[in-house]
């Protein structure tokens, strides 16, 4: 197992921060938002689990 970066590094923060501004906006307007940022997990988040290999 390796730990290079952090897990909660900007790219995670950015992607929740759209997600409760997305949130916001959808309650508001009463619409589906499509978020524009996308984030994908470090492997090593699900050391020991077999989540990453039953998602597609």
């Amino acid at each position: 197992m390796k730990f290079t970066d952090h897990r909660a590094n900007a790219e995670l923060a950015y992607h929740v921060l759209e997600a409760m501004h997305a949130f916001q906006r959808s309650s508001l307007e009463g619409n589906h938002i499509t978020m524009e940022s996308t984030f994908k997990p470090d492997e090593d988040l699900y050391y020991g689990t077999d989540i990453m290999e039953n998602s597609s």
